[in-house]
């Protein structure tokens, strides 16, 4: 079917994308897999029968494609779509963000990313899901943010929680900026409540 669409498109078959609309797009990067879910739903006469074509490099076998997006915790606007990245399945994360760095740098975005001071963690929505240690591995298509750190990244294990607080000061009306706390168990009252 690529094929076919290269003198439409007017690119290499390796330069677009095809993305089928089942409950969502999802891309069609099996170069070697057959249409059956798309020839049932237009046999069946189904509204998911429809087809969108991106420019951009197709994914190759063993590779996923990751959304990437700032979260600037403190900032008026803490969560902007930065990239998109694709990296070969089972790459530690650690390899993933040297990557992102550079990416970054050739993409011309405007932060700053340290190694040591950087994490990668899931998008939920617009919340911030877990953190991914840095040995950890890649294996799936996601969206993710990149959070920039102020200091060397502080959690040690995987099993630790980060959370964001913020101070509440009735008698100011005021909030302090939002501050990170790691917490050793997530079943300790009295360990939250010293945090």
């Amino acid at each position: 079917m690529k094929e076919k669409l290269v003198p439409l498109i007017g690119v290499p078959s390796t330069d677009f994308r095809v993305y089928e609309i089942r409950y969502g797009e999802c891309e069609l990067d099996g170069l070697d897999e057959t249409l059956v879910y798309m020839g049932m739903h237009i046999q069946f006469g189904s509204e998911h029968s429809e087809l969108i074509v991106r420019l951009g490099r197709a994914l190759r076998r063993g590779e996923c494609r990751i959304k990437l997006y700032l979260l600037q915790v403190n900032n008026t606007e803490f969560c902007k779509y930065m990239m998109e990245s694709i990296v070969a399945k089972n790459t530690p994360v650690r390899e993933f963000k040297k990557q992102i760095i550079e990416e970054a740098k050739v993409q011309g975005i405007n932060c700053v990313l340290e190694l040591d001071k950087m994490r990668l963690r899931d998008k939920n929505g617009v919340s911030p899901g877990r953190v991914y240690p840095d040995d950890e591995l890649i294996y799936t298509n996601r969206e993710m943010y990149v959070e920039p750190l102020k200091e060397p990244e502080k959690m040690k294990y995987h099993w630790q929680v980060q959370v964001y607080v913020r101070r509440w000061r009735p008698s100011q009306h005021s909030v302090d900026p939002t501050e990170e706390v790691i917490l050793d168990t997530d079943f300790d009252y009295n360990h939250i409540i010293k945090k």
